[in-house]
C-alpha cells in the first residue's frame, strides 16, 4: 500500500535466502519480495559443476563424458572438472599377444604410446597402460588354457 493522506503504508521485511542452499531467483522490488530457490546439487557420479553458484546465480551441472570400452580416463573427473578420456589399441595389442608362443612380456611388446606426454599425464598413461596389459597377459593365459584343455581332452577321445 502506498502513503496516503487516508492509510499509512504497511511494510513487510524482506525474504532472507539462505547463501549455503539458496540463490536468488527473483529479485525484490518496492511492491514485492523476493524470491528464493533451492540451489541445485550436481550427480557426482554424473556429472559436474560447470558454474559455480552466487547470490542471484544457481549452480551449473554438466553429463561426465563416459569412456567407451576402448577408452580409459586419462584424467579423472572432480566435482568441477570432467574426465578425459583416451583411445586404447586394444585390437594391435591384442594381436601382438596372440602371435606369441609363450606369454609375451614388457621388453617384448615394446611401449604401447610412443606419443611424449607432459610428465603427469604420461604417468598416469603409463599406469594405465600397465593394468591393461596385466589384463590382456591374463585373458591370453586364459585362452591358452583353454585351448590346452580341448588339445588334451581331443586326445583322450
Amino acid at each position: 500500500m502506498l502513503n496516503t493522506e487516508v492509510s499509512d503504508a504497511i511494510c513487510f521485511q524482506l525474504t532472507t535466502c539462505n547463501p549455503a542452499t539458496e540463490w536468488i531467483q527473483t529479485h525484490h522490488t518496492t511492491t514485492s519480495d523476493r524470491r528464493c530457490d533451492d540451489l541445485r546439487i550436481c550427480n557426482l557420479i554424473l556429472e559436474y559443476q560447470t558454474v559455480a553458484p552466487d547470490v542471484d546465480v544457481n549452480r551449473e551441472c554438466t553429463n561426465l563424458t563416459q569412456c567407451t570400452n576402448t577408452q580409459y580416463d586419462i584424467i579423472k573427473a572432480t566435482p568441477t572438472s570432467d574426465r578425459e578420456c583416451i583411445e586404447v589399441e586394444l585390437v594391435s595389442l591384442f594381436t601382438e599377444f596372440v602371435e606369441f608362443s609363450t606369454p609375451p612380456t614388457a621388453s617384448t611388446v615394446g611401449p604401447i604410446n610412443t606419443t611424449v606426454a607432459p610428465e603427469p599425464d604420461r604417468r598416469r598413461r603409463d599406469a594405465a597402460a600397465v593394468q591393461l596389459y596385466e589384463a590382456l597377459v591374463g585373458e591370453y593365459l586364459e585362452a591358452v588354457a583353454a585351448e590346452a584343455g580341448t588339445f588334451f581332452a581331443s586326445l583322450g577321445s
